[in-house]
């Protein structure tokens, strides 16, 4: 990637490209990107296609070229993410007193991750489960509910935290502007998206067939690289998991 950088700066004529380029040779990154076979994690049921979380559970090869741009948008959200989970302590109503009470695991489906935040109204006693997002400013200004990938993610940490209401806490990148966004438990969205699904995928891994959404080979997901060639039923042999 350095080597990279190197070339643009060469090529350049437009004073201070050289500090951009020395800057972006370390941003952009190739690598697997996070990989915990046996595992599900909540992020992962915002992708639409089987055949993504059984690579990811099954802690398959991937591919993840990040531009030195996206890296910039990633530590953004990162930092505010940050910040936000000291603004909720600040303020006196996060329920997280230490970094292990963020972390969840539910054994029988097979899914951990670490939850954003977990509060109480101190005027009602009640307590919700809450998911921090950035976005660019024209998503922001059209957003009128919850996204339903987003929806979906957060129903793991409500179901470990034995909270059934929660909220999506939206920040315009531009502006910083915020939106709170109601995403209570469903059951029924909980048994057909979380529940029934793993339940499919896990019996798709036996049989060496899971459901691809959208076609094979499509290069924005980390493992369109192998998703048309991959023996599933010797992934799962390689990876030494019990199903």
């Amino acid at each position: 990637m350095a080597d990279n950088a190197l070339k643009r700066l060469a090529q350049s004529r437009k004073p201070g490209r050289w500090l951009i380029a020395a800057i972006e040779s370390v941003q952009e990154s190739h690598g697997a990107g996070r990989v915990d076979p046996g595992w599900f994690h909540p992020s992962d049921f915002g992708n639409d296609c089987d055949a993504f979380l059984a690579f990811k559970f099954l802690g398959a090869p991937a591919v993840e070229d990040i531009s030195a741009r996206s890296r910039r948008i990633f530590d953004h959200g990162s930092g505010r993410d940050y910040y936000l989970k000291m603004d909720v302590k600040k303020a006196g109503i996060s329920l997280i007193k230490n970094e292990a009470d963020r972390k969840i695991v539910i054994p029988h489906l097979r899914i951990r991750g670490e939850l954003d935040d977990w509060v109480q109204n101190p005027s009602t006693g009640r307590r919700y489960v809450v998911d921090f997002k950035t976005m660019n400013t024209t998503e922001f200004k059209a957003l009128e509910a919850v996204k339903v990938s987003h929806h979906r993610q957060l129903h793991p940490y409500m179901y470990n935290k034995e909270t059934y209401e929660g909220y999506v806490l939206y920040e315009d990148k531009n502006d910083q502007e915020l939106k709170s966004m109601p995403a209570d438990f469903v059951m029924t969205l909980w048994q057909a998206e979380i529940v029934d699904r793993i339940d499919r995928v896990l019996t798709g891994i036996r049989h060496g067939l899971v459901r691809r959404n959208p076609p094979p080979n499509d290069s924005r997901c980390p493992f369109y690289n192998i998703c048309s060639i991959a023996d599933i039923k010797k992934l799962l042999e390689q990876s030494g998991l019990e199903l």
